[in-house]
C-alpha cells in the first residue's frame, strides 16, 4: 500500500489473468511466430487491439 508506484503519474495498474488452456505455451508461440511473419509482410497482426479496446480515463 505504501509503494510509490500506486500514485505514479500516467500509470495504470491492471491485473493480468489468462485461463489455463491446454498447450498454452505452444499456442502462444504459434501466435508470436505468425505475427512475426505478418509483420515482415505488412499484414495485420493477430489479436491486435483496436482504439476502442484501450482504456482512457475521463478528463477532468
Amino acid at each position: 500500500a505504501d509503494n510509490p508506484l500506486w500514485d505514479a503519474p500516467r500509470t495504470l495498474i491492471t491485473p493480468h489473468t489468462s485461463p489455463q488452456v491446454p498447450d498454452r505455451t505452444g499456442r502462444s508461440l504459434d501466435i508470436i511466430c505468425e505475427n512475426v511473419r505478418r509483420y515482415r509482410t505488412g499484414a495485420p497482426m493477430l489479436n491486435a487491439l483496436k482504439p476502442s479496446d484501450v482504456y482512457t480515463p475521463a478528463t477532468i
